[in-house]
């Protein structure tokens, strides 16, 4: 197989995998988003090897080259696309995670304020005062 038959393909193994990632962020699937994130990492050095392939082929080539390069910038261009999109996606999910948490220690505090102020008083405590 040519190798930007090979590189087409394993570009699409990417797509697809960044795909499943954005549903995975999108509901919260962590693991999930591990588990593509982790995929991706394996399928680079499969990327880069059939880039060196491409690069020895080219040379070799005349014409056709340059469409060939051309059909492979406009794949990384829509993948870079959509990895911008799922760290934006991410950026969105950590902001939205941080008004929660800064919500709930808010809560937590009032809670507390609540507590101290219904709280039966401690019985040691007046026994120590008085003696």
């Amino acid at each position: 197989m040519p190798a930007h038959h090979q590189l087409h393909l394993l570009y699409e193994e990417w797509k697809t995998l960044t795909e499943e990632e954005t549903e995975a962020i999108n509901h919260s699937f962590w693991s999930e988003v591990d588990r593509c994130q982790e995929s991706k990492m394996m399928l680079k050095h499969h990327i880069i090897n059939a880039n060196e392939n491409l690069a020895r082929e080219l040379k070799t080539m005349g014409s056709g080259a340059p469409e060939i390069e051309e059909s492979i910038r406009r794949k990384v261009d829509s993948l870079i696309v959509l990895e911008a999109a799922n760290a934006k996606l991410l950026c969105q999910k950590k902001e939205s995670v941080a008004v929660q948490l800064k919500e709930l220690d808010r809560s937590s505090g009032n809670l507390r304020q609540i507590h101290k102020s219904y709280a039966t008083p401690n019985r040691n405590a007046y026994f120590d005062s008085v003696s």
